[in-house]
């Protein structure tokens, strides 16, 4: 991405008025989330575990893994493989297989926040589509109550709904 890009996003697909401009700039600006090329951001691209802890990542000042790779379907060569590792040792991904392509939902996405966040104590927010005893209540909760994320609806979240480029990024600068 050159220089010009980052101070000014001339992304072609993000216009000013576009809900996620700010955090599209603010992310092309520090590195968090460049451009599938110079031009153009993809916004609306499907946002795959490998690219939503790379932006994880990043945000969190991409710092070295101190593991071996633990994973059986990823290389050093990966553009993920760092965050990959990071975020294994963060406790926010488990397991042998990492499966990169995998897409995250917006419950996902909360998790791994709420997770990052080291899993506080949060005033639990109701929502007809997620269940008491879902794994994703209290993420949630707390995502809402820290104004990271808010429902589609007052009474819905949609934690099934499948996260672009555009959601996660306005999700990390809102964190």
């Amino acid at each position: 991405m050159t220089t010009e890009n980052m101070k000014n996003n001339t992304f072609t697909d993000v216009s000013e008025d576009a809900y996620y401009y700010n955090a599209v700039t603010w992310s092309s600006q520090k590195g968090i989330a460049l451009g599938v090329n110079t031009d153009i951001f993809d916004p609306d691209r499907v946002c795959s575990i490998a690219d939503t802890l790379t932006f994880l990542w990043r945000a969190n000042g991409a710092p070295e893994p101190t593991i071996k790779n633990p994973f059986k379907d990823i290389i050093q060569d990966d553009y993920y493989y760092k965050a990959a590792l990071w975020a294994f040792e963060k406790e926010l991904i488990s397991g042998n297989t990492f499966t990169a392509s995998n897409i995250c939902t917006r419950g996902q996405v909360m998790l791994l926040f709420y997770l990052l966040a080291g899993s506080p104590q949060t005033e639990l927010v109701k929502f007809d589509d997620i269940a008491m005893d879902s794994v994703y209540l209290r993420a949630v909760s707390w995502a809402v109550n820290q104004k990271i994320a808010y429902g589609k609806t007052q009474r819905t979240f949609a934690p099934d709904e499948i996260c672009t480029r555009e959601d996660v990024i306005v999700f990390v600068y809102k964190a």
